[in-house]
This record gives structure tokens, C-alpha cells and sequence, in this order.
């Protein structure tokens, strides 16, 4: 792992959003510990001024405040993740302002602080999703326009921004996770509630569709990895296994010893229960099961080559039932799942 580091001496590095998964995996990847390396973890609190970039105006000014003396290799990890407001708030305006102004806003902040290196962290959705016959690549089409999702086209936008600052002169690097899984998922994330939600069985039925898993501990050490080995103006599709609903349903229900959800619905029913879930997860303040324009994009099957990561970023490959039971543990250890919900 600390191969990637080997080769510079001291760096700063200014991570936002570590209160997610993702983040925090980062976090503690990328910075060592005050007295050397002993296990090659630490935690940012109280190490970094952390800046969280998805404020409702746009940030004009972008500061952190260092108390490690590591300054000679500058480094922005730029993790805008969005959950739950843009999902089920009714302003669908919201994503917009966060993914786009705050990329805008935070990436015109590097330049002008004159940062070595921008590693944003986008997402898969911005790459479209094309159906198993056709696995997406890096250059793959956006083509979620028709599914209407404000979520995945303020990514792609944002993306479209991110090049742009690319095009100026700020050295960014993309990298673009999949569907992400594992541990201290504390939210939990919409992947993390559908791991919940079949271990306890609340997922009476579903529609057929495809996606691509990743462990979040995959996704953040390739996030680190990108500091040094990832190729300025390129993009990286971070993921590892594509699976069907049906293989995925089954293989969560298997680990946590539950019977997999058998009924399975057509897309236009599907699309009903969407909407309904919405409903309720407007009321609730909660996130809903699935959304409308999620059950789009699933149909239209999300399958990714990610070898390009694997190839130059040593992308780890995590078996997804590692993965999975791994999460699924935390999650019984954190009482998201009791022990009696088993067959």
C-alpha cells in the first residue's frame, strides 16, 4: 500500500466530506501517523481544517488549516457525494447548486491557491450505462438524460466543469466509483440500506436490472493512489464485479442467511413502488428504497470495465462476498441488523 508514497517525501493534503465512508477511508490511507508509521492510519480530527464543499451558495474562497508539517506536495481530494437532499427534497434545483457550484467554486479555489493536484471524485453515472453488451469505459456516452435524474446529470455537469478547469491549466485527475460498499457506513448509504433491507427482509420483490459493486476500501485506496500514479486530464472508472439484481439479491441473502426476495416485477410496476418510496421518504425524511429515476438507470444496466484503474492505479479487486459480509458484520455489530433476522 505505501508504495504510493514512497516516492514523495512530505505532502499536504486537504480532504473534504470525511464524515462518509469513502472519506474516511481516505482520510486515513493518506496521512501518517505523528510518530512515523506505526499502523499507517490517523484520523483527520483536529489534524486538518476540513472544508465541506456542498454548502447551498457556491463557495468563493476555499482555506485549510494544517497543524501537520507536511507541505511540500499539495494534494486536493475532492469527495462531493451528495445523498439524501438530493434525493428526496422536492427542490431539484438542489443538485445543481451543490455538484456544479460547489465543483465550480471549490476547483476555481485550487487554481487560484495553485494546487499541485485535484483528485475529484466523481461517480459512474456520469459515464452513462449502456447494457451488458456494451460495458462502459471512460470514453463511454452520458446518456441519462431520458431517466431525468438531477442527481446523475449534476454529475456529469459537474465532470463537464471539472475538464474545463482541466483545460485552464489545473492539473485534475478524475476518479468515478460504482456502486460502493462496506463498512462504517454509519448513514447508512442508499448501497448500504439495500444490504440492510435484504438482510431484513424488507425487500418483498424487485425488477430485474445490472450493476457494478466495489468495496469502499477499494475505492479509497485508489482514491490515494491517483495522488501520485493518475494521469492528469484522465478519468477512472473504480469498480470491480457486474451483477444482476438477482445474482446481487442472492448473494446478500445467502451471507446473511435470509431467504433472497423471489418476486420480481416488471419495470412499469417497479416504477410505481418508485414512486410511492419517494412519497414516503418525503414524509419521513428518510431515504427511500429505491427511486424512480434509480430503477431507470438499473434497467438500462450498469456494467463498467474498470481494468484501466486496476492497470495503472493497482485498483485492489475485493471479492464482493468479502465485501459483503464485511458490511454486512458491521452492520449486525451496530445494531442496523438484528442476529434473529435470519431464516
Amino acid at each position: 500500500m505505501w508504495s504510493i508514497l514512497t516516492s514523495v517525501d512530505t505532502f499536504a493534503v486537504l480532504i473534504t466530506e470525511t464524515f462518509g465512508n469513502i472519506g474516511q477511508y481516505a482520510s486515513e490511507i493518506a496521512l501518517p501517523t505523528p510518530e512515523g508509521t506505526s499502523n499507517g492510519l490517523i484520523s483527520l480530527a483536529g489534524q486538518i481544517s476540513v472544508v465541506l464543499v456542498y454548502a447551498m451558495e457556491p463557495l468563493k474562497t476555499l482555506t485549510g488549516s494544517y497543524t501537520l508539517p507536511i507541505f511540500c506536495f499539495a494534494v486536493l481530494l475532492f469527495v462531493c457525494i451528495v445523498l439524501a437532499l438530493g434525493l428526496i427534497e422536492p427542490d431539484k434545483n438542489e443538485p445543481y447548486r451543490v455538484n456544479v457550484g460547489g465543483t465550480r467554486a471549490t476547483l476555481q479555489a485550487a487554481m487560484d491557491m495553485g494546487i499541485t493536484k485535484v483528485v475529484y471524485t466523481s461517480m459512474n453515472n456520469a459515464m452513462g450505462a449502456h447494457g451488458p453488451g456494451a460495458w462502459n469505459e471512460e470514453t463511454s456516452e452520458f446518456n441519462h438524460w431520458k431517466t431525468k435524474d438531477h442527481y446523475s446529470i449534476s454529475k456529469y455537469l459537474a465532470e463537464i466543469e471539472a475538464f474545463k478547469f482541466g483545460a485552464k491549466g489545473l492539473p485534475v485527475v478524475i476518479v468515478s466509483p460504482t456502486t460502493v460498499f462496506g463498512t462504517n457506513d454509519r448513514r447508512p448509504t442508499s448501497s448500504g440500506r439495500l444490504i440492510i433491507d435484504v438482510a431484513t427482509r424488507k425487500v418483498p420483490a424487485y425488477f430485474e436490472g445490472m450493476t457494478n459493486i466495489i468495496d469502499v476500501d477499494d475505492v479509497a485506496y485508489a482514491q490515494v493512489a491517483a495522488m501520485t500514479k493518475g494521469r492528469i486530464g484522465e478519468r477512472y472508472l473504480l469498480g470491480n464485479r457486474n451483477v444482476t439484481l438477482t445474482e446481487f439479491f442472492t448473494m446478500i441473502a445467502d451471507i446473511a442467511g435470509v431467504k433472497p426476495p423471489r418476486l420480481k416485477f416488471a419495470l412499469p410496476v417497479a416504477l410505481v413502488l418508485g414512486w410511492i418510496w419517494e412519497r414516503k421518504a418525503a414524509i419521513d425524511k428518510k431515504m427511500p428504497t429505491a427511486t424512480i429515476s434509480e430503477m431507470k438507470i438499473g434497467a438500462m444496466g450498469e456494467c463498467y470495465d474498470c481494468s484501466k484503474a486496476v492497470r495503472e492505479l493497482g485498483l485492489p479487486q475485493t471479492p464482493a462476498e468479502t465485501t459483503i459480509r464485511n458490511a454486512l458484520k458491521w452492520f449486525r455489530a451496530n445494531g442496523y441488523v438484528s442476529a434473529s433476522n435470519r431464516n
